[in-house]
C-alpha cells in the first residue's frame, strides 16, 4: 500500500482554507479525487472555520470502507481490508490505523451526512498530491487507495478475498491473518463462500466467482482445511454453465480442478483416489462433478453438457438423458443452445440401489422424479 505523502507547502495549505469572496462568487468550491486503481470522484466542498470539508459516505463507499457509529452517534468508525480510522463529531483528533492523530478540523453532520476535512480523508486513504486551483475553486488529490474485500465467517474463522489483488486470507479469533491462496488479479463480479464441516473434522471451503458480461465466467476454488491449515486445494474454470460441484460422497471430500478429481479422506486429508475426468468423459473439456457414490461418479462436460454416470470399477460411461428422458427432451438436450447445450438433469438423492433425478429443462419442469437403477 502506498504510503501517504502530504508535503504541502504553505501556499497550498493556505489555499485549502476558506476560499476568498471573489473566488466563491466565480465558482462553487468542489473536489476531484483520483483513485490509485483508476477512476475519479468529485463533489462539493463545504468551508467551515477556514477548513475545507467533503462528505465522507460516498468516498468511503468508493474506497471499500464500511461506516459504523457508536451508540451516541458521535463517533464514526471506518473499516476496510487493512485500513481503519475513526473520528468524533466536533473533535479535532481521531484514530488512523490504530494511532491517535490530528485531523486538521472538526467533523460535523449536515442533513444526515458526515463531513470530514479533505486533507485528512486524503491522508487516511493513502493519497497524495493535494492541490488547490484558485481559478476553478477545486481541491484535487491523487493516488487514493481502495480497501475492498469480500468476507464471511465460519466457526470462528473469517475468510476474506481482497478485491484488488485476488488474495484469499483466513483470520482466526486472535485477529492474525494469513494468506491461503492467490485467486488471480483483480476480482470482478460476485463472490460466494460455501462451507461444509465433515464428520471427520475437516472443513471443505468453496469460493465461487461469477463475472464477465453477462456474467458468463465461472471460477470455483476449493480447499480442504484441517484445524484451520490448508491441506488440499484446486481451482476449476467454467464458461456459461452454472452448476455446483458436489461437496462429498461416500465419506470422502470432493476436490476438482475440472480435469482431475481427487477424493480426500474425511479424517486424514490424504488423497484416497484420483480420477482423470477427461479420460473418463472422453471429451477434452472441464468437468463438473455432481455426485459421487461407492460405485459411480456423476460428471458433466462444460460445453456439451450431458450428465454422465461413470462406473468407478470399470470406467464404463452411461449418458443418463438417454436412459431417463423421452424423445422430446432428448432432442432438446442434444440441440438446444439457450442458454447452453446439454440436459437439465439434477441429482436429487439415492435410495438403496436407485438414483433419483429431476428434469429442470424449461420445456418440462414437471417435478417428477426420474429413477435410475444401478447395475448389479
Amino acid at each position: 500500500m502506498k504510503g501517504y505523502k502530504l508535503a504541502i507547502g504553505l501556499a497550498i495549505g493556505a489555499a485549502l482554507l476558506l476560499p476568498s469572496a471573489a473566488g466563491a462568487a466565480a465558482a462553487k468550491p468542489s473536489y476531484e479525487l483520483e483513485w490509485e486503481g483508476g477512476g475519479q470522484s468529485s463533489g462539493t466542498v463545504i468551508a467551515r472555520g477556514g477548513v475545507s470539508y467533503i462528505a465522507a459516505k460516498a468516498i468511503a463507499s468508493e474506497a471499500g470502507l464500511a461506516i459504523s457509529w457508536d451508540v451516541s452517534k458521535q463517533r464514526a468508525q471506518f473499516d476496510g481490508w487493512n485500513k481503519s480510522f475513526a473520528v468524533r463529531v466536533n473533535s479535532d483528533r481521531g484514530v488512523l490505523d490504530g494511532k491517535n492523530t490530528e485531523i486538521g478540523g472538526k467533523p460535523f453532520v449536515l442533513n444526515g451526512e458526515l463531513y470530514l476535512p479533505v486533507r485528512f480523508i486524503v491522508k487516511a486513504l493513502d493519497g497524495d498530491n493535494v492541490k488547490w486551483n484558485a481559478r476553478t475553486q477545486t481541491v484535487t488529490a491523487s493516488g487514493l487507495g481502495g480497501y475492498h474485500a469480500r468476507s464471511e465467517t465460519h466457526n470462528g474463522l473469517t475468510f476474506t478475498v481482497v478485491t484488488a489483488t485476488g488474495e484469499l486470507y483466513v483470520t482466526g479469533e486472535s485477529g492474525e491473518s494469513r494468506k491461503l491462496a492467490d485467486l488471480g488479479d483483480t476480482i470482478y463480479g460476485a463472490v460466494k463462500f460455501a462451507f461444509y464441516d465433515s464428520p471427520g473434522g475437516l472443513l471443505h471451503l468453496t469460493v465461487t466467482r461469477n463475472y464477465g458480461e453477462p456474467m458468463i465466467q465461472y471460477r470455483v476454488y476449493t480447499a480442504v482445511l484441517k484445524n484451520g491449515e490448508l491441506i488440499r486445494e484446486a481451482e476449476a474454470g467454467y464458461f456459461r454453465r452454472f452448476v455446483d460441484n458436489a461437496t462429498n460422497g461416500g465419506g470422502q471430500l470432493i476436490v476438482t480442478d475440472g480435469r482431475t478429481l481427487e477424493l480426500v479422506d474425511d479424517v486424514t486429508g490424504r488423497v484416497a483416489e484420483s480420477y482423470d475426468l477427461v479420460k473418463l468423459g472422453g471429451e477434452e473439456d472441464d468437468y463438473f462433478v455432481e455426485g459421487v457414490g461407492p460405485e459411480y461418479l456423476l460428471i458433466r462436460p462444460n460445453d456439451r453438457g450431458l450428465l454422465m454416470l461413470i462406473d468407478r470399477k470399470t470406467g464404463g460411461k452411461t449418458l443418463l438423458y438417454k436412459e431417463l428422458l423421452d424423445k422430446l427432451n432428448q432432442e432438446y438436450a442434444e440441440t438446444n443452445d439457450v442458454p447452453y447445450f446439454g440436459d437439465w438433469l439434477r441429482f436429487v438423492r439415492r435410495d438403496g440401489d436407485t438414483l433419483y433425478f429431476r428434469n429442470d429443462a424449461p420445456i418440462q419442469q414437471d417435478n417428477k422424479l426420474y429413477a435410475y437403477k444401478l447395475p448389479e
